[in-house]
């Protein structure tokens, strides 16, 4: 069944619930209609103004994602960041966060619409990472402007990483034990 896609979706709160920061993916490809999908819930989410300030660029030449996993190594290495296996970088399809002003508005609304995209991933039944560190030297951002022909004025935010997970969902789940559960309380005047 060459060229099919099974579509898995799932309920919205159960796609907040269930999505993790995933660093093991399986070296498959990401289907071109999964990723239109998610780009979509990006493009649709609030910006302030309504100015949509972000752009996307996705990232699936392999020499490109080797590059950028040196990068990342390196500026792991600078900021002198607990170890960790990169290599997940090479098997997940990368989307490069980008915005068009350094306002504040307008990162918050790249944000929002990174938010967007991670849920349409997990909805979809993949994982997903999203990373500051791979563009927070010079030396990445000018590699990402090069390699990645963004025009002037365009600033990249943070690097996505989106794949089929290599975790079992027990492993994914044992995850969250590490985090607090944080009570909601109403203040009603």
């Amino acid at each position: 069944m060459v060229g099919l896609t099974l579509v898995v979706s799932m309920d919205f709160f159960d796609a907040v619930k269930n999505r993790r920061s995933i660093r093991s993916f399986k070296a498959q490809e990401v289907p071109a209609d999964f990723l239109a999908k998610m780009l979509d819930a990006a493009r649709l989410a609030p910006s302030a103004l309504n100015e949509q300030p972000w752009e996307f660029v996705v990232i699936a030449d392999q020499v490109k994602k080797k590059q950028i996993r040196v990068l990342y190594d390196a500026a792991r290495s600078k900021f002198t960041l607990y170890k960790q296996d990169t290599s997940f970088l090479e098997n997940a399809t990368l989307i490069l966060a980008c915005t068009k002003s350094d306002a504040t508005r307008d990162i918050i609304s790249v944000a929002l619409a990174t938010e967007n995209l991670l849920l349409a991933a997990t909805a979809l039944g993949l994982g997903s990472l999203v990373m500051t560190t791979p563009v927070s030297t010079e030396e990445q951002v000018s590699f990402f402007r090069r390699e990645c022909n963004l025009p002037a004025g365009i600033i990249p935010l943070a690097l996505i990483a989106v794949g089929y997970s290599t975790a079992s969902s027990s492993q994914k789940e044992s995850g969250m034990q590490g985090m607090r559960e944080l009570s909601m309380t109403a203040v009603i005047e």
